[in-house]
This record gives C-alpha cells, sequence and structure tokens, in this order.
C-alpha cells in the first residue's frame, strides 16, 4: 500500500496517496509501519506544496512520537543542552568512533534524513544540526541506521556554514568511512561521496 502511495505521489496523484497512506496509518500493526508511513506523508505533501519549512515541521512532530523532543523553536540554550548530550555520549573521543559502530536495520534513520533534508532546503541549520546530533546518539546505543552516513554529510555542511571547517572535515572523512559499511546500498552510498 505504501508503494502505491509513493507511485500515487509521483505522477501527481497526491489525494489518492493520501488515502493509501492514511489507511496504512489506520491498520498498521507495528511501529515501523506507521514510522514508513508517516515518512511517505511528509515527503507526500512536501512534493505536493514544495513547502519544505511545514515539511520539516511535520517531520519533528513525527520524530518527538518517537521520544525525540524536539521543540518547535530551536533556542541556544536548547542547542547547548544537545551539544553537551553528543559530548557524553562520545565520551570525549573524536566522531572518527562512530566508524566502528554495528550497522543495524532502523527505519527511524531514514526519517531522521529526510526531516534533515527539509530542515536544510528551508534554511534551518540548527535544527538539521540537532537532528544530525540525535542520530548520532542513537546509532552509539543502538548501531548506525543505513542513512547516518548521509546524516553525517549533512552536519558537516552545517557546520562548515557556521565556519567550523575543520571539524566538518573531520566528519566528512567519517561519513565516507560510514558509508564503505553499505557499500551495497548504492544510492544512500553515492549520495554521501559525491557531497561529502
Amino acid at each position: 500500500c505504501l508503494s502505491d502511495s509513493h507511485m500515487y505521489g509521483i505522477s501527481g496523484s497526491y489525494d489518492m496517496a493520501n488515502e493509501a497512506i492514511d489507511k496504512v496509518i489506520k491498520n498498521a500493526k507495528t511501529i515501523n509501519d506507521k514510522l514508513q508511513a508517516y515518512v511517505h506523508q511528509m515527503l507526500c505533501k512536501g512534493e505536493e506544496t514544495s513547502d519544505f519549512s511545514q515539511g520539516a515541521e511535520d517531520g519533528v512532530r513525527t520524530l518527538n512520537l518517537y521520544g525525540f523532543d524536539i521543540p518547535t523553536k530551536i533556542t541556544k540554550t536548547y542547542m547547548a543542552k544537545e551539544g553537551m548530550k553528543l559530548k557524553i555520549a562520545l565520551r570525549s573521543r573524536s566522531y572518527s568512533c562512530l566508524a566502528k559502530l554495528p550497522l543495524k536495520d532502523d527505519p527511524l534513520f531514514w526519517l531522521i534524513y529526510q526531516v534533515q533534508r527539509y530542515a536544510t532546503f528551508s534554511s534551518k541549520g540548527k535544527l538539521a544540526t540537532i537532528l544530525a546530533w540525535k542520530a548520532i546518539r542513537c546509532a552509539i546505543k543502538q548501531g548506525m541506521g543505513r542513512h547516518l552516513p548521509i546524516i553525517m554529510v549533512g552536519l558537516a555542511k552545517s557546520l562548515a556554514d557556521q565556519g567550523n571547517v575543520r571539524t566538518a572535515q573531520e566528519i566528512g572523512n567519517v561519513s565516507l568511512a560510514l558509508a564503505e559499511k553499505i557499500h551495497e546500498d548504492t544510492g544512500v552510498c553515492a549520495s554521501t561521496r559525491s557531497m561529502a
């Protein structure tokens, strides 16, 4: 049914896509089924309206359903708090320690990537950074999802835009190392390599 929603969205049949998505959400048995449907809902709405800012907000609402607790407005205090949580999770190690993370099939990373993309397209650099930090913390706890390398590239871009080039380079190199772990996923791997 979700593949139908994707096909309807591509063809511009957004009403049919939304109908298929609503059916999946209503009948979903697992949290992963709902997660996939929420991502398709966000993407379909984004394609239909080209309102990336609204797409980012919708994505944050969905992430918050999964316990992410991201506010609608990112303050300096919130950034500092999340930055400290990341440092604690990294345990004073460099980002290169992430290259040793085990691979885990987790669709949550796909959602984080899509929301980060919308945040980047709508000039919400702080949100894009927060999403990457949360993805890193999630990966340290549970293992990395297939989209972590491209999420890391988004973080590198955000940091480079803020003038933190040295850290951005380190993260870019780590994202390339992470991409090697998923070399069979040609789409994510190629995107990571071309953007890093």
